[in-house]
């Protein structure tokens, strides 16, 4: 707003109806699309040297997974390294006094790193929020990720335990936990959630999106939860699956070919996950006694639940 009376907007113009106030001192469209980009977008003019966007909105914008989803009315995280904490209508504010903290560019928008991120977050998210998001930041995709904001993996487990060790103050035990169930290779929210299912029932773990070849070493699938010693995939099968056609019939050309060289095929939907988890657990350990001699299913000791 003071940069338009600098270059002569009138306070008419600055008032009009057809502008929105998101922030003290701002002015934009009321027309424009409502995105977390133009959230941050217009609260820029206000970020002072040592702020940034931080926690739920760093994390949105790294365009990481988290629990809920965006709302035009959402508050934005601001942190700042300085002495007091950002305050403003529409902005939850942050103090932030670790040194090891980097502040970093998604584009036009500063942001705290990934590390930083993920430990300030254990405040809260759950456990397996923190797995999730854990699995995202470390993940290595298979072709270059173009729609990433930054170059993929953004992180390493490596680099999430060394900062671990200089965290200080709350949530420090939640990220020691998700921590030892952060895996590379998880591809989705949906896929990290029910590998934590089937090893918190204490079956096996399974390895994430592996190359399945046949006899002659030719490639047919890359396999979500693959147990290569039962032939077992495990794979969760979302809406896409079912309501785009070019995608279900190419899901059933490849089951086709996966059965062909041996490899039985469970895949798990929605209902299968949150109303029936213990229907699915029973048909992956049966699966697994059926397809033996590689041991029994399951294991003495499961994780718990969090």
């Amino acid at each position: 707003m003071a940069e338009g009376r600098r270059v002569g907007v009138g306070k008419h113009r600055i008032d009009g109806p057809d502008l929105d106030r998101p922030f003290h001192g701002v002015r934009t469209s009321v027309f424009a699309h409502a995105s977390i980009e133009k959230r941050c977008h217009d609260y820029l003019p206000r970020l002072r040297e040592g702020q940034m966007f931080s926690h739920i909105t760093a994390a949105r914008l790294w365009g990481l997974p988290v629990p809920t989803r965006f709302h035009a009315a959402e508050l934005i995280d601001v942190a700042s390294t300085r002495a007091s904490r950002p305050r403003c209508r529409g902005v939850r504010g942050h103090r932030v006094h670790e040194s090891s903290l980097r502040i970093v560019r998604i584009g036009a928008f500063p942001v705290a790193d990934p590390e930083s991120l993920w430990c300030a977050l254990s405040t809260t998210l759950s456990v397996d929020d923190l797995v999730i998001m854990g699995d995202a930041i470390v993940f290595v995709p298979r072709y270059p990720d173009t729609d990433a904001p930054a170059i993929r993996p953004y992180s390493t487990p490596q680099r999430l335990a060394a900062r671990i060790v200089s965290r200080r103050g709350a949530g420090k035990r939640k990220l020691v936990e998700a921590l030892r169930l952060i895996r590379v290779g998880s591809a989705s929210p949906m896929e990290t959630r029910l590998r934590l299912l089937i090893i918190r029932s204490g079956l096996r773990e399974p390895q994430l999106n592996v190359d399945i070849l046949d006899a002659r070493g030719s490639f047919v699938a890359c396999g979500d939860l693959y147990y290569p010693e039962y032939r077992l995939l495990v794979e969760y099968d979302g809406d896409q699956h079912r309501t785009d056609t070019k995608t279900y019939e190419r899901d059933q050309t490849r089951i086709a070919d996966l059965h062909a060289i041996g490899v039985q095929v469970i895949r798990v939907r929605q209902a299968g996950y949150f109303r029936y988890p213990e229907r699915t657990i029973g048909e992956i350990t049966a699966a697994m006694d059926a397809r033996g001699p590689a041991g029994p299913a399951r294991l003495s000791r499961a994780i718990p639940s969090r």
